[in-house]
């Protein structure tokens, strides 16, 4: 086989290899999109789905704390931040905005706590983050039970 005829096969070979990689990350990233979709099935509207991220992240946090592996809190922390990030403009309400700061504070607490490997701040800022959550959604629901009341 002559120079040319080694460099042409040469291309080819790298190029379908080239070709195949592609393939293989394209086939990777519909597949984990497909997953996170079946985990998040549509629940009325992208704010819901949203919201049940948030509620997904938030067990991650607890569930990780809880067995001390501080680097997983923090991925959860990161993906707290980001659906909370999403949601804002859909519920850009006073309330919301009230505990946002509250949850907001917890949240960078709890990424500085797990990068510091500081397990007892960390406990408190998951505290604080399910207190933000939780009073945050007893005023949401309180004010559309109000709604519902005085539409009756």
């Amino acid at each position: 086989m002559n120079q040319r005829n080694r460099l042409q096969w040469t291309v080819a070979l790298l190029s379908g290899a080239l070709v195949v990689a592609l393939v293989v990350w394209l086939f990777g990233e519909v597949w984990r999109y497909a997953g996170e979709y079946d985990k998040n099935p549509s629940h009325r509207n992208l704010k819901n789905q949203l919201m049940r991220r948030k509620s997904n992240s938030m067990q991650d946090i607890l569930d990780a704390i809880v067995r001390g592996r501080l680097n997983r809190v923090n991925t959860a922390a990161v993906d707290m931040e980001r659906y909370a990030a999403a949601i804002d403009g859909y519920l850009s309400t006073d309330v919301y905005e009230k505990h946002g700061k509250s949850f907001n504070e917890a949240i960078y607490d709890l990424k500085r706590a797990s990068t510091q490997n500081d397990a007892e701040l960390a406990k408190e800022a998951a505290l604080r983050l399910e207190r933000a959550c939780l009073e945050c959604h007893m005023l949401i629901n309180a004010h559309k039970g109000q709604q519902v009341q005085g539409n009756e």
